[in-house]
């Protein structure tokens, strides 16, 4: 099936979309391609929201149709089982960030147990996704990280805070729940200066829930210099010494230009790879690695890139895993990349679109993390225009 995969099938691609759906697309990967555009539309809609500007309609109708799947769990459902008639399922993101109290934290860990609740009502939810730095103050995240200490998972005698041990008690009940559900948690991965801290709690709930299969996944972030040895040490050090199943979603990375300007303010190497070659590399060496023991690691393939979610699936078929194997799954953003996510789900694989959830002022960080997250976008925003004029041209001919 590999051999003869096209990513580039347009119309298996945007095939949920109508015609006006599609304009609405191109208009959006239009902006995004003006770098001009992309840094002043931002700017001003988080002023004019700032200042209570009537725009919320106009957001509504534009880069929130594109990028999200609804204001809440129903709405978002519409969405999930619209694409899902196409055989790609949902990673249920609930959107918001930035409380900043014990008790805005546990209202967002509410809100995490009431998705996994809806998602294991539907056959096209079998991920969540939560960060952990929305069940705590990133100042504790960053107090944590920087305390002396043997790195992640490795035993770390460190006393728990107070503080930190609700962060826990929260953690342990959205993946219980999970567990009882039979729904995944993905935790995704944050700025480096708080990573290890959410390092060393993924593995204690992986060691904890993963015994016969992967309940909760860690992000390893390749375009980090340290994370192919990491992610290594992990299954070996760790996983396979006791017993558990390594959860793992693979992705290239969503804070590169902030690592850098830190880096570069606090006068400190860079932790990025020196290149996009060396991110590309480590990125299917650890797919590789993945595929090659996946008897005791389940990974998540994400990605945008075509070569990446190619080289898998060749992989794949020579090591004899089949498309639809329920340890691997691919993954790319909700308004995005559709050609690879419908093209591999037409082939059988298993696709799950991250599709985040929540009002539009709840997830404003995450649409302008879509807008500016690296330098790469003018030439995803740039294939995407192309693909989508090619569609609308084969429509109307």
């Amino acid at each position: 099936m590999s051999e003869i995969l096209n990513l580039e099938n347009t119309a298996n691609a945007y095939q949920y979309k109508s015609n006006s759906e599609l304009r609405l697309s191109k208009r959006m990967f239009q902006i995004l391609r003006n770098p001009f555009l992309n840094k002043i539309g931002g700017w001003l809609i988080v002023n004019c929201l700032r200042i209570k500007l009537p725009i919320k309609y106009l957001i509504k109708k534009t880069i929130y149709k594109q990028f999200v799947g609804g204001t809440d769990l129903d709405s978002v459902d519409v969405t999930a089982a619209k694409i899902y008639n196409f055989g790609v399922t949902s990673m249920l993101d609930y959107g918001t960030e930035g409380k900043n109290d014990e008790h805005g934290f546990d209202e967002i860990t509410e809100q995490f147990l009431k998705s996994i609740e809806y998602a294991s009502t539907k056959d096209y939810f079998p991920f969540i996704c939560i960060k952990i730095s929305g069940l705590c103050h990133v100042k504790l995240l960053e107090r944590l990280d920087q305390s002396p200490r043997l790195r992640s998972g490795i035993n770390d005698f460190e006393t728990q805070s107070a503080l930190w041990n609700q962060v826990r008690h929260r953690a342990y009940a959205i993946v219980d729940l999970a567990a009882k559900k039979n729904i995944s948690v993905l935790i995704d991965a944050e700025e480096s200066w708080i990573q290890d801290p959410i390092d060393r709690l993924c593995i204690e709930l992986m060691q904890h829930f993963n015994k016969d299969k992967a309940v909760v996944y860690g992000t390893y972030q390749m375009y980090l210099n340290d994370r192919l040895d990491f992610f290594k040490m992990n299954h070996q050090a760790i996983a396979l010494k006791n017993g558990f199943i390594l959860g793992a979603k693979i992705v290239r990375g969503a804070y590169m230009e902030k690592e850098r300007h830190r880096a570069n303010q606090n006068k400190y190497p860079s932790p990025i790879n020196i290149n996009k070659e060396k991110t590309d590399s480590d990125f299917n060496a650890a797919v590789d690695y993945a595929l090659k023991n996946i008897n005791n690691i389940s990974v998540i393939v994400a990605t945008h890139n075509e070569e990446s979610c190619l080289f898998a699936s060749q992989k794949m078929a020579a090591l004899r895993i089949k498309n639809n194997d329920p340890r691997v799954y691919f993954s790319q953003l909700f308004g995005m990349k559709d050609h690879i996510s419908f093209n591999l789900a037409k082939a059988g694989y298993n696709v799950s679109k991250y599709l985040p959830y929540g009002t539009i002022a709840e997830v404003i960080p995450y649409l302008m993390r879509r807008a500016n997250e690296n330098s790469s976008i003018s030439e995803q925003s740039a294939q995407e225009i192309t693909l989508i004029t090619n569609e609308l041209k084969k429509r109307l001919s």
